[in-house]
């Protein structure tokens, strides 16, 4: 079976009240089962806590009942980069999968936080997640089935 392009979104920086606030919005297809965001903007401190919200508009990402959690990626170069379909990660790792546990229908939530345990991670509901310290980090929803044709917003807050 030959490689496919990804799916992905890129970022854009707004900064109300001395907070920098990133979107990225992802359009995904009936042809898609999982989609990406591009590797989060150089102004994202890795030193300092995050947080990260997922399907921001609450868009039912998927119309069969198959929970959709999110992975996350962690890269160490300006070239991070994920292409192809399934994702060949250049200049990075897959470094945790499920750092949320569904974000099918609902918006997920996580303060990524490079100060935690990783016995601390928690999923779902008021996620806690370790994050390492790097560069750059790409996020994933990874879908079981054909997602819905629309709109899934990422934002993070630092």
């Amino acid at each position: 079976m030959a490689a496919s392009a990804l799916t992905k979104g890129d970022w854009t920086n707004i900064s109300p009240g001395g907070e920098n606030v990133w979107t990225c919005t992802v359009t995904a297809t009936t042809a898609d089962s999982d989609i990406y965001t591009n590797k989060t903007p150089d102004g994202l401190d890795p030193h300092k806590p995050w947080k990260v919200y997922i399907n921001t508009a609450n868009a039912t990402l998927d119309g069969d009942a198959v929970a959709i959690p999110v992975d996350l990626y962690i890269g160490w170069s300006k070239d991070f980069a994920l292409t192809e379909t399934p994702p060949v990660v250049a200049n990075g790792v897959l470094y945790k999968e499920d750092i949320y546990d569904d974000v099918r229908t609902a918006m997920g939530y996580i303060q990524m936080d490079p100060n935690l345990q990783d016995a601390e991670d928690v999923a779902g509901l008021g996620a806690k997640c370790y994050v390492p310290i790097a560069p750059y980090y790409i996020f994933s929803l990874d879908c079981a089935s054909a997602l819905s044709a629309g709109d899934c917003t990422f934002k993070i807050i630092q």
